[in-house]
């Protein structure tokens, strides 16, 4: 994992009647240096602490702000200098056993949270590109699809609205059952990118989701993209299933690496993560993002 210093660390109490998410957990917090004893245990009631402590309070979601964001609220309007806080937490895959939100909150990520308390399962699990555009004309390519286990990153880019909260979701092995009835249902879909809500290397190979899922997709004959801006990529080198997994960087240019993507590798380090991965087996592939003009650019 990231050498991180959390604002705060929490569990959700779901989580104490799952004994290999436990176990996941604690993994993670010897990684962290924090002793289980000093995480609290929380649910709904707890919810409005989590929130000030993070940051993602009311008074940051001015009209203009979300309007702004597209409905986010951008890390670069803070400029947080601290680690985000950490929630972890478990699935509810029962739709009946989840909780209706008891508030209305006006900033996205207090709302999230609050979701994410009540109880989510394949709703947050699975991103459908046809069914978030059920009305669009058919694609030329394959609908994309996304799979997620975590919500929030702490990379601190300033355009990026996945800060201030990172819940991380334990139960990996009944989401891979999961995964696997996707699998039937849909036998078309060979590949599925994880994850558009955080950056999953940065938490590897403690979470050991990385190799819990590479299991999962060569059990089935379907193909894992991992998608990262990550250095952290050394234990990948013994990863199982290799030709099931394939690894996308994103890349940005140095000054926009090093002033707007704060907190991430910078450009040689992450291409020195593509050429070691590349060395170990992987198919790697490299994403341009758009440079964003910054001050002096021309010059």
């Amino acid at each position: 994992m990231y050498a991180l210093k959390p604002k705060g660390v929490f569990a959700h109490k779901r989580v104490f009647s799952n004994p290999r998410a436990v176990a996941r957990m604690t993994r993670m917090l010897d990684a962290l240096g924090v002793r289980e004893a000093d995480v609290p245990r929380v649910d709904l009631a707890d919810l409005d602490r989590i929130i000030e402590l993070s940051g993602a309070t009311e008074e940051i979601a001015a009209s203009d702000v979300i309007r702004g964001g597209h409905g986010r609220i951008r890390q670069g309007h803070l400029k947080q200098a601290h680690d985000p806080v950490i929630v972890f937490n478990t699935f509810v895959w029962n739709e009946s056993d989840g909780l209706p939100p008891p508030r209305k909150y006006a900033n996205p990520l207090a709302a999230r949270l609050q979701n994410l308390f009540c109880g989510v399962g394949e709703d947050f699990a699975f991103s459908r590109r046809e069914l978030l555009t059920p009305n669009a004309p058919h694609y030329v390519c394959q609908g994309g699809w996304g799979i997620h286990t975590l919500g929030g990153c702490v990379h601190k880019c300033d355009y990026c609205g996945q800060g201030f909260i990172v819940n991380v979701m334990l139960d990996l092995d009944e989401f891979c059952e999961h995964l696997a009835a996707m699998f039937v249902r849909r036998p078309q879909q060979l590949l599925y990118r994880y994850d558009l809500f955080s950056d999953i290397l940065a938490f590897e190979p403690e979470y050991g989701a990385s190799e819990t899922l590479a299991n999962c997709f060569a059990e089935h004959g379907k193909y894992l993209l991992l998608y990262t801006r990550s250095g952290n990529v050394r234990f990948l080198a013994d990863l199982p299933h290799r030709k099931n997994v394939l690894i996308n960087w994103t890349l940005s240019m140095e000054t926009q690496a090093r002033v707007i993507e704060r907190d991430s590798p910078s450009l040689d380090a992450r291409i020195e993560a593509m050429r070691f991965c590349q060395e170990h087996g992987y198919v790697v592939r490299a994403g341009f993002s758009p440079i964003i003009p910054v001050a002096g650019w021309r010059r």
